[in-house]
């Protein structure tokens, strides 16, 4: 009797425990989870951002990856925090299934630095130019050197200007110094005048030239030339006004000394009502050589006017001779004060020739290309072309 009785209080107690536990269990508050990944947006997990769900905090470990437990069913405010700065919020509602959150955040800002320098193509450093990357710009020191700090990383076009002319170059700031180099090309002279009197008419005067005493326009072997007069010295003339203040001239023309002594071109003249051009480089034709003078306010300088000395003259063989065509090029140039000439294409002998510094001609006024011929001669000349630098 006593047995059944301890067994009927024993299965009692259990059906009351079985009761209880199922009463606290319809009552407890039920919870979930909250998991997930940060990520860039590249894809490198972030590590160390501070995840926030309500009160609850968690941190990402290496893979980026964050968890919650055990969280009360529920709408929370939801944030992630990279490196003090609040980077993603939302609304999240936890429930039965867990909740998936994964957090996609901008690339972070990288900076570089561009260094370069600008250089011309023989090495010498270009200094002072400007040099433009975005909205910013420098210039370059004495070394030709520039350098721009904090460049986000990106696609940038590089701008320097030289002598008035842009140069652009592409960088890609993709590491924390990047570096462009600017070799500037040198132009080269350009050409500022091209003639071969092609054209109607006869008058020199529509090609621009002023003339004395019955110069023309003649066609012969298939080219149009302009032809001095014959009876009297005489001189024809056009303003090039690139000659002012030029480093360097260069001027080519294809002539016949038809007949007579001689016909000359007169190069960097100032004084047109003279048929010396008044300062200036002269260079006559004669049959058998080139003779250059180099005129001082229609004088030689140091030589009595009217000797007819020259200041240096060299034979041209058989490519000189009256009746013959011939293509001379005269170069000056001022910055190695030197002349040099050529004729059909080959340097004279003697050239290029020294000028002595106080006969260099470099003026504001010495503008005017002149040519010359003597009385009794008759010259010819076309194809004229004149370059500067």
């Amino acid at each position: 009797m006593r047995r059944t009785r301890l067994l009927v209080g024993l299965i009692g107690i259990l059906a009351l425990s079985l009761v209880v536990t199922g009463c606290l269990n319809l009552f407890a508050p039920k919870v979930g989870e909250v998991r997930g990944k940060v990520t860039y947006e590249s894809g490198t997990p972030i590590e160390g951002a501070e995840v926030k769900l309500g009160t609850a905090v968690a941190k990402t470990n290496a893979q980026g990856e964050y968890a919650f437990t055990k969280i009360r069913h529920g709408t929370y405010d939801f944030s992630v925090v990279v490196n003090g700065t609040t980077v993603h919020t939302q609304k999240v509602t936890v429930g039965d299934k867990p909740a998936v959150v994964n957090v996609t955040v901008p690339d972070p800002v990288q900076y570089g630095k561009v260094v370069g320098t600008v250089k011309r193509d023989d090495g010498d450093p270009v200094a002072g130019a400007t040099v433009r990357l975005g909205d910013r710009s420098t210039t370059t020191d004495a070394d030709g050197a520039f350098e721009f700090s904090d460049v986000p990383y990106g696609t940038y076009t590089v701008r320097v200007e030289v002598d008035g002319k842009e140069h652009t170059e592409q960088v890609e700031v993709n590491a924390p110094e990047v570096s462009v180099h600017f070799v500037i090309e040198e132009a080269g002279p350009a050409l500022v005048y091209d003639e071969d009197f092609s054209g109607p008419g006869d008058d020199p005067a529509a090609f621009g030239w002023t003339t004395h005493d019955g110069w023309s326009i003649v066609e012969r072997d298939g080219k149009r030339w302009i032809q001095s007069a014959h009876e009297v010295e005489t001189r024809a003339y056009i303003e090039i006004p690139d000659f002012a203040m030029a480093k360097l001239v260069i001027v080519e023309y294809t002539t016949i000394l038809d007949s007579g002594a001689a016909a000359a071109v007169r190069i960097l003249a100032n004084d047109t009502s003279h048929l010396r051009g008044g300062t200036n480089f002269a260079f006559s034709l004669t049959s058998s050589e080139l003779i250059m003078r180099r005129h001082t306010n229609n004088n030689y300088p140091g030589i009595t006017p009217g000797t007819g000395n020259a200041i240096f003259s060299a034979p041209l063989g058989a490519a000189a001779g009256v009746g013959k065509t011939v293509q001379l090029r005269i170069v000056y140039d001022h910055e190695n004060e030197q002349l040099d000439a050529y004729v059909n294409g080959e340097q004279v002998t003697g050239y290029p020739w020294p000028v002595p510094t106080d006969l260099l001609i470099q003026t504001e006024t010495n503008t005017y290309l002149m040519l010359h011929s003597n009385a009794n001669a008759t010259g010819l000349w076309t194809d004229i072309k004149v370059w500067v630098e």
